[in-house]
């Protein structure tokens, strides 16, 4: 009887001794695969955040340069200040005065009765006014996230905060506002 039972028992611990490691690896491979898979999408966050913030932040520090001069804000001189702030932001497309929802004269020159940016969609706790889609009139059939604030707006081109991992069309990247509930950038499905 107990050989009987070492028979049957001898093969199942073979099995067990063969199954087990393989079982092992298939886990660790499966977890180590899922913690490379979200690696990834942590640091395309990251990227995403920063690229975000430092948007904001030129688009802030441009509102406070320009608010700090005195006199009619599309003078010349206001105009070439645009224009230096625009030239020397990298994610800024364009800084400009806005009037009752007009943009009057941006680091382009003055807009004569001035470009219709549309409605305010949402304004954050700093008072920053955001139109998320702002039409052409800017540049040529592309459309701008537009910040305004104290008058002064700073434009910037929503793919580009995005636009990491160009070879990988597939990945969906946007900026979500956690509080307003909007996309303010996005690619992909």
């Amino acid at each position: 009887m107990a050989r009987t039972i070492a028979t049957k028992l001898i093969p199942a611990l073979c099995a067990l001794a063969v199954a087990l490691p393989i079982a092992a690896a298939l886990y660790l491979a499966h977890h180590q695969s899922m913690q490379e898979e979200s690696d990834a999408a942590l640091m395309m966050a990251s990227e995403v955040l920063r690229r975000s913030m430092a948007a904001g932040d030129q688009a802030i520090s441009a509102e406070d340069r320009l608010r700090d001069q005195d006199g009619d804000p599309c003078s010349d001189a206001a105009i070439a200040r645009m224009r230096d702030i625009d030239m020397a932001s990298t994610y800024l497309q364009m800084v400009g005065y806005v009037a009752d929802g007009r943009l009057m004269c941006s680091s382009m020159g003055r807009h004569g009765d001035g470009i219709p940016l549309g409605p305010v969609e949402y304004v954050s706790r700093l008072g920053t006014r955001v139109r998320r889609s702002v039409p052409p009139g800017l540049g040529e059939g592309k459309r701008f996230l537009v910040l305004e604030r104290h008058h002064y707006a700073a434009a910037i081109h929503p793919e580009m905060v995005t636009d990491i991992y160009p070879v990988h069309p597939e990945l969906s990247l946007g900026i979500y506002g956690s509080r307003s509930g909007l996309l303010m950038s996005g690619r992909g499905p």
